[in-house]
């Protein structure tokens, strides 16, 4: 799947591609998708946190997958070659969101792109077809939440190995 890099106007800012993750359906403006990857095998990334599930090569660049289960509030499990991969780029960082399926993609009026939504109690439902509900996650906030937990993590970690190595110092 690939957006129109060409279209323009409200269109393209109130289409959403709407996808399911633990149950539930959520959607990212068709703006920042740039494709849907499916049977990837991932390569783990040593120390990483949690919630990068690893890297796939995207035509020879490296492409971190995140698990946004937490941030969304779904029950949390690992990456599975079986699913899909939502390419989104955003803030000049391109991502692979992991999802369980990619469902359709929604139009809905009057839904401005910079609006601050993002997941969990946060995120803005729309009605889809069949009078589900879809819960609007704002690129952006997930790309800022993924750096900002990963620097923390590895500050932590960073960190604790810098004592442990002091530790193990002995002054004469």
């Amino acid at each position: 799947m690939r957006t129109d890099r060409g279209e323009t106007g409200s269109s393209c800012m109130d289409a959403y591609c709407a996808f399911e993750r633990g149950g539930r359906a959520f959607g990212v403006p068709v703006r920042a998708v740039r494709e849907v990857l499916t049977g990837e095998t991932a390569t783990p990334v040593p120390r990483a946190p949690a919630h990068i599930a690893g890297v796939v090569n995207l035509r020879g660049e490296p492409l971190p997958l995140l698990l946004v289960d937490e941030w969304i509030g779904v029950p949390s499990r690992r990456y599975r070659p079986a699913d899909q991969i939502l390419v989104v780029e955003s803030s000049r960082m391109r991502v692979g969101i992991v999802v369980d399926r990619v469902l359709d993609v929604l139009r809905r009026a009057g839904v401005a792109s910079d609006d601050g939504w993002f997941a969990g109690d946060a995120a803005e439902d729309v009605e889809q077809r069949g009078g589900g509900k879809v819960s609007l996650l704002d690129p952006d906030g997930i790309i800022r939440a993924a750096v900002s937990s990963t620097t923390a993590g590895f500050r932590r970690m960073t960190g604790s190995e810098a004592r442990g190595a002091a530790g193990t110092v002995r002054a004469e």
